[in-house]
């Protein structure tokens, strides 16, 4: 699978997850080894590729007028009809996106695979 940041046709649906999730509010190393324990679908995501995706992250919420000031789970989930993906990240309460894991979804869209 190819992931491209530059697609016109990439679009970013974010859901916030409070601070404390299903997996705790511990450190994003520990969030992402129980994600590679419990999640058997899971994508290799280059860092590059993972960070450029919660820059653009940052850059939607900023573009909705959403100040994160708290520590927390967000996934962003990729559209594109090439790519069909959710990524995990641990947002700190200092703005620092870490990537915590990613899976191939399916967004129910007609034509998408």
């Amino acid at each position: 699978m190819r992931f491209s940041l530059r697609s016109a046709a990439l679009a970013l649906t974010m859901l916030a997850f409070h601070a404390v999730s299903a997996w705790g509010a511990g450190p994003a190393a520990d969030t992402a080894a129980l994600y590679r324990m419990q999640v058997d679908r899971r994508l290799e995501v280059p860092s590059e590729e993972m960070s450029g995706y919660g820059k653009l992250a940052e850059a939607e919420l900023a573009r909705a007028g959403i100040t994160l000031s708290q520590p927390q789970h967000i996934a962003v989930v990729d559209r594109h009809p090439y790519v069909q993906a959710l990524l995990l990240f641990w947002r700190s309460g200092t703005g620092e996106w870490i990537g915590v894991g990613a899976s191939p979804v399916s967004t129910g869209m007609p034509g998408m695979l």
